[in-house]
């Protein structure tokens, strides 16, 4: 993970949310922040007055992206940003973008944080990379505030062997919520990004040698000219059986008194 911040620049995310950027956009990531970001502040607006400052903590923040555009939504609120991550240069883009924030190189498991730290805390496509995966969800509920939340995405499994080589474990949905199970009483499951569109995103056609992408150049320009993204699709999942989506968000609720 720590390889892309090297080979695309420290701040390759803001490239690919940046609807200015052509060749770099990409209407999937887009999506992926906005549909966390919507949760996020759904979730807020039940829970917390805005007299409140929020404690908001993203684990591994990268370049900072997903606290830079919730700082830009949500306005009404006054918040303390604080990230963390591996990366050095990808923190550095981070306090560039968010000079308020505090951001600092850490291990996901492995928190140097008091007990009930924060009233929010977020990780967007980190778990996947993480080998101790129970251990980062009982960490995040050690350093939450009671009443506080927490909401976590990542990919749906979807093959045996990870989509992205960079993975370590890929979760089924059921295998998520169990696992938070263990440390949360109360988890619910978002089901993100219908996987026929998923997958038509990622098809390339070879002609004369060589991948093209139609069909993502297609989607990324319906997003940009006319503000189309079939990504921005969000249901919650009430069963344990298949399902059509290839990205979920998973909502921790500490509702200890």
């Amino acid at each position: 993970m720590l390889e892309k911040y090297k080979t695309k620049g420290p701040d390759y995310h803001y490239q690919q949310i940046n609807k200015l950027s052509l060749f770099n956009f990409n209407a999937f990531l887009a999506a992926r922040y906005q549909n966390h970001i919507d949760l996020i502040i759904k979730n807020v607006k039940k829970h917390f007055k805005k007299t409140k400052t929020l404690e908001i903590l993203d684990l591994g923040c990268g370049d900072g992206v997903l606290l830079y555009l919730l700082k830009n939504q949500l306005k009404n609120y006054k918040l303390n940003l604080h990230g963390l991550d591996l990366s050095k240069r990808a923190l550095s883009m981070a306090r560039n973008k968010i000079p308020s924030g505090n951001f600092i190189k850490g291990d996901v498991c492995k928190l140097k944080f008091l007990d009930n730290a924060f009233d929010i805390i977020i990780s967007s496509d980190v778990i996947e990379h993480i080998q101790n995966q129970s251990k980062m969800i009982k960490e995040i509920k050690r350093v939450i505030k009671k009443r506080g939340f927490a909401i976590i995405g990542t990919p749906f499994k979807l093959t045996e062997i990870p989509q992205d080589k960079f993975h370590i474990h890929e979760l089924f949905p059921n295998e998520f919520e169990k696992m938070a199970k263990k440390h949360f009483k109360s988890v619910k499951l978002i089901q993100s990004h219908p996987l026929v569109y998923f997958l038509i995103y990622q098809t390339p056609f070879k002609i004369l040698g060589k991948n093209l992408y139609f069909f993502k150049c297609f989607i990324n320009l319906l997003n940009i000219f006319f503000n189309l993204n079939p990504f921005l699709k969000t249901r919650e999942e009430k069963t344990n059986t298949a399902n059509h989506y290839s990205y979920m968000f998973l909502i921790c609720k500490n509702n200890e008194k």
